[in-house]
């Protein structure tokens, strides 16, 4: 196990409710978005570093630029943000998707996610082109303007390219696949097949900065994995936690090397594997 020690800490008496369900974060210009449902305010910041040293993050402090609310908010409990359409903001509201503006809170769309029939969105993310990218039990893609574009299929055999075998969350490098047993890949692929047939829910979702589109799906046995996806819907691999079990993955990031950190509500972790 990696104890990864805690850099720093940083708060500030605007920020301090423990009702926050939402954050987001914009590489680009380094600003945050914090969602608390319970005030139904977005508060975006940047955070101050009177040193850039990793060792003196401890001297960072929060600068909170803007608030906003929408009057339209019951249970706002998410928020992604878009690529392309930079002064929108995607918010999962009881489930529904408001699209709002990031200035002024004013509502742009609302999409309601039970014409398409789709009764619970359990998660959601924004791809490069500002598709929006919501699951169930399926996943589903809409556009921007609320469209409904089309669901990745189930997945068969025949779409596995490439399947991820004792990923821990401290894993070596991803192994070629022709550096794999056959009967291995061909066992442990019949029996994720299995588990998918089983059902579950895709819990987790995020969009790396290539495209590639990663899940991360609860299964009714109480496993789980993670899935991931080119941008045309094809299925690439799984990582399949086979000595540290996922249980409940309810978020997922991707760093620049080609990692995803997974939190597992479940055991109140945070892990860590390699993916590409």
């Amino acid at each position: 196990m990696n104890n990864t020690p805690l850099e720093c800490y940083t708060t500030t008496e605007s920020l301090v409710e423990s009702t926050s369900t939402g954050l987001a974060y914009r590489s680009s210009t380094s600003t945050f978005y914090l969602l608390d449902w319970k005030s139904k305010i977005i508060s975006e910041f940047t955070i101050i570093n009177s040193n850039s040293s990793i060792t003196n993050l401890n001297n960072s402090q929060i600068h909170i630029n803007h608030q906003i609310t929408c009057s339209l908010f019951n249970e706002p409990v998410q928020i992604a943000l878009f690529e392309q359409h930079l002064n929108s903001l995607l918010i999962c509201d009881n489930n529904t998707l408001l699209i709002i503006d990031n200035r002024t809170g004013d509502l742009i769309n609302q999409i309601d996610t039970r014409s398409f029939g789709i009764k619970t969105i359990k998660a959601f993310t924004i791809n490069l082109q500002d598709d929006i990218i919501i699951s169930d039990h399926r996943i589903h893609i809409l556009s921007y303007d609320g469209k409904y574009l089309r669901q990745i299929s189930s997945i068969n055999q025949q779409q596995i390219v490439d399947v991820d075998i004792h990923i821990t969350h401290e894993p070596p490098d991803l192994i070629a696949s022709h550096h794999k047993q056959s009967s291995t890949i061909h066992q442990h692929t019949k029996s994720m097949n299995n588990q998918i047939i089983k059902g579950g829910f895709y819990t987790a979702l995020c969009v790396d900065k290539n495209g590639l589109l990663l899940a991360g799906k609860c299964e009714k046995d109480g496993y789980a994995h993670i899935e991931i996806y080119d941008n045309q819907g094809h299925l690439l691999r799984i990582i399949d936690s086979y000595n540290q079990r996922l249980r409940r993955p309810c978020s997922l990031v991707t760093t620049q090397d080609g990692c995803v950190l997974c939190v597992d509500l479940t055991t109140d972790s945070v892990r860590k594997y390699r993916y590409a």
